[in-house]
């Protein structure tokens, strides 16, 4: 399992380094005349009888990584 996350991690490395992903980035930014972001969370709606609260998958991620933060932080 970890050497295909590893594998996943080093293909989208070498994606973004490409000629064609700076060129596509180029000229959707020259379209719509801003920066558009390379990287983003989706805002999935989270739904379950036990949630009351509305809650998204951006939500639950950025949740882990202040918890991992404060983890490492001790």
């Amino acid at each position: 399992m970890k050497f295909a996350a590893n594998w996943r991690k080093a293909i989208a490395w070498r994606l973004k380094k490409t000629a064609l992903y700076k060129k596509v980035y180029k000229l959707a930014e020259a379209k719509t005349g801003k920066t558009l972001a390379r990287e983003m969370l989706p805002g999935i709606q989270l739904e379950s009888p036990k949630i009351t609260r509305k809650l998204t998958t951006a939500w639950f991620a950025k949740r882990v990584d202040e918890r991992r933060a404060r983890c490492m932080g001790r």
